[in-house]
């Protein structure tokens, strides 16, 4: 591809609302991406559990990490990016919703874009010719003003954002932060917790977490001014963690039964009339969204609601999906185990045992204990299907 030669930010913008996202997986917007802050720089994290770490010293560095340990956040390293300080270049890195690992393009994009992406420009503006990074991903546009941003003339329109990413701005003015605000209307404006240039009663301090959900919207309210800690969240190793370690390994040995099975196989209509293969899988992940994301939605209004529950009579059911693999249903079932951990931090402080806000039945015990045995359940209803006389060899 092309080099990036010249390209104002307007381009840009329109280029990001013109960019034909196809609806697989999780790639729609509106769906939650999980901003962290890191001690170096910052960590995104999309619905589909694609990861982009940026790295906002003098010298950027973008790691890209995959869906390879829910539990553990751990980022598999397949692509190391080091433009030097003062160049100018976009890179497009997605995966497709049949793929574990991503591909990392560098150039000008324009075609259309399968699965989970995300787009990143890193550019010169205003007067003094400072670098900031600008990120599209999953609807939502990230403005990050790295470390070494001076002046306020940054945009030059009133194009908005969603999210400005000002925690490496120590001793940055902070006025000419909050004027960038007003220009650009963000949902947030993320600082560090030990910033003293910007502070005020308006400021919400985060103190045990590192992360935020931020979703598209097509409304946006006032401005929320956060400052969050670079420590990272992890889940506690008490009966909260213990639940959620069970549910995970039983959706486990669900996924390794799935994973091997055909397009046909995934597609087997039994002739008692009960459900296909698919069903199963696309219910069991679509009761595990649903559930989760009322209750963070209670707690937090970023997180939307989502259903992707199908139909629950046979006669009703039409497949999301029919023409994916086992192997592509497991790993849709995978990016909701991912999501209910990601934003586990909002169950931490719920009690266990009491029905909670969001829910119209479930305790955060009780729905991890029925999301355990669901797994089970359906993935064994499966397991006798393989065993009837007309089960498709492949």
């Amino acid at each position: 591809m092309d080099m990036i030669r010249t390209f104002t930010f307007r381009h840009l913008f329109v280029t990001l609302c013109l960019l034909p996202w196809a609806g697989v997986s999780f790639a729609d917007r509106g769906h939650p991406v999980a901003v962290s802050v890191e001690p170096n720089g910052w960590t995104i994290e999309t619905m589909g559990g694609l990861r982009v770490a940026i790295d906002s010293n003098d010298t950027p560095k973008i790691t890209i990490g995959e869906l390879s340990d829910v539990q553990t956040n751990a980022f598999r390293k397949t692509h190391q990016l080091s433009p030097g300080a003062e160049q100018e270049t976009s890179w497009l890195v997605h995966r497709q919703h049949n793929q574990m690992q991503s591909t990392c393009e560098q150039g000008v994009f324009s075609e259309p874009i399968s699965g989970n992406a995300v787009l990143l420009h890193r550019r010169k503006f205003g007067d003094q010719g400072q670098l900031a990074t600008w990120i599209q991903i999953d609807g939502v546009v990230i403005l990050d003003l790295g470390s070494d941003w001076r002046e306020d003339t940054i945009v030059a329109d009133d194009t908005p954002c969603d999210v400005i990413v000002a925690t490496q701005c120590a001793s940055t003015d902070g006025e000419l932060v909050k004027r960038l605000s007003e220009k650009l209307t963000p949902q947030f404006v993320l600082i560090a917790d030990n910033t003293n240039a910007i502070d005020g009663p308006e400021i919400v301090t985060v103190k045990n977490r590192n992360v935020i959900a931020v979703a598209a919207k097509e409304e946006k309210g006032a401005t929320q001014w956060i400052k969050l800690s670079d420590q990272r969240w992890k889940m506690p190793s008490d009966e909260l963690g213990a639940l959620f370690e069970q549910k995970e390994k039983s959706c486990a040995q669900s996924r390794a039964v799935f994973s091997s099975l055909s397009i046909e196989q995934m597609n087997f209509v039994p002739d008692d009339g009960s459900h296909t293969p698919r069903w199963n899988t696309e219910h069991m992940m679509g009761r595990e969204l649903l559930f989760f994301s009322q209750i963070y939605h209670s707690i937090d209004p970023s997180i939307p609601v989502m259903n992707l529950n199908p139909k629950q009579m046979p006669k009703n059911y039409i497949a999301a999906h029919r023409d994916w693999t086992g192997h592509e249903e497991a790993l849709l079932t995978l990016q909701v185990e991912a999501f209910s951990r990601r934003f586990a931090y909002l169950m931490a402080d719920l009690p266990l045992d009491e029905k909670t806000r969001g829910s119209k039945m479930w305790s955060p015990r009780g729905l991890l204990e029925q999301m355990n045995r669901h797994y089970h359940q359906h993935t064994e209803n499966v397991k006798k299907k393989m065993k009837l006389k007309n089960w498709p060899k492949r």
